[in-house]
C-alpha cells in the first residue's frame, strides 16, 4: 500500500475510528473489520495490545496482532483427546 494509506489506516488505528465515511479510489466506502478485530483485542487486552500494520510499497504488508504471553484470567486448559 502507499505511503498515504498506511498513514491514514495507522491513524485510524490510533484513534480507534471504526466507521469511516470516505470514499476510496475504487468508489466502496471503507471496511471496519481491520479495526474491529483491532478495537476488540483492545477490549480484551488493554490499550497496549491490538493490531500494527508495516507496509512498504510494491513489496508488500504485514499485519501484526500484539497480545499478552498469558491471559488475564487462568483458563483450564481443554484435554485433547487421542483417538
Amino acid at each position: 500500500m502507499s505511503e498515504t494509506q498506511l498513514t491514514q489506516l495507522q491513524e485510524k488505528l490510533s484513534t480507534n475510528r471504526l466507521a469511516d465515511a470516505e470514499i476510496d479510489e475504487a468508489g466502496k466506502k471503507g471496511g471496519i473489520g481491520v479495526l474491529n478485530v483491532h478495537r476488540r483485542i483492545q477490549m480484551v487486552y488493554g490499550e497496549n495490545y491490538g493490531l500494527r500494520i508495516e507496509s512498504v510499497a510494491g513489496q508488500g504488508t504485514k499485519m501484526i496482532m500484539v497480545m499478552p504471553a498469558s491471559p488475564k484470567h487462568e483458563e483450564k486448559p481443554i484435554p485433547i483427546q487421542e483417538a
